[in-house]
């Protein structure tokens, strides 16, 4: 499932959708987070899927109010539930909202258009870069997989990732 055909069924600009108990909320363990996410143009909202929450972090797990539909190729799920989890990849908190029939999502549209960060993939590079409004901290290089974006969380063995930019020769 990629990502891009899933897509909340509300229509753009509608209502911001707010939590239940903004307040209250917990960090969840560094164990809920995924090995990467995908870093998607094409999606507003950060996903999780529910695997990767830890069972103790289940009771973190919060609700909102007015939950909004996503459309899959498997079908449409409303997102009634989120996690607070701190990313030491992006250097700052995510609160994806959580489905059983999801991948992995970094929102690049609410990085860009609600917190001032830019995105830029040089042609014929596999280093897309991502970064923090100026003085916020540092760009991170994004890793590329059948043409896909990653932030990653969590190095595997298999994957070299190089700590700055790598292009084809250009």
């Amino acid at each position: 499932l990629h990502v891009s055909r899933l897509r909340p069924e509300a229509c753009p600009g509608t209502a911001k959708v707010r939590s239940k108990a903004a307040s209250n909320r917990q960090w969840a363990s560094h164990l809920s987070l995924p090995d990467c996410w995908i870093a998607d143009t094409g999606c507003g909202h950060d996903l999780l899927n529910a695997m990767w929450v830890d069972e103790l972090d289940r009771e973190r797990l919060y609700g909102i109010d007015n939950p909004p539909r996503f459309c899959g190729v498997g079908g449409s799920a409303a997102a009634k539930m989120k996690l607070l989890l701190k990313s030491p990849a992006l250097g700052m908190s995510v609160d994806p909202f959580v489905l059983t029939d999801t991948p992995d999502v970094i929102s690049i549209g609410k990085r860009c258009v609600e917190l001032g960060w830019s995105f830029w993939w040089p042609p014929w590079s596999r280093r897309p870069v991502l970064s923090p409004r100026k003085g916020r901290g540092k760009p991170i290089y994004l890793s590329v997989d059948g043409n896909i974006p990653y932030v990653r969380e969590r190095q595997s063995s298999g994957v070299a990732v190089a700590s700055g930019p790598v292009t084809n020769g250009v």
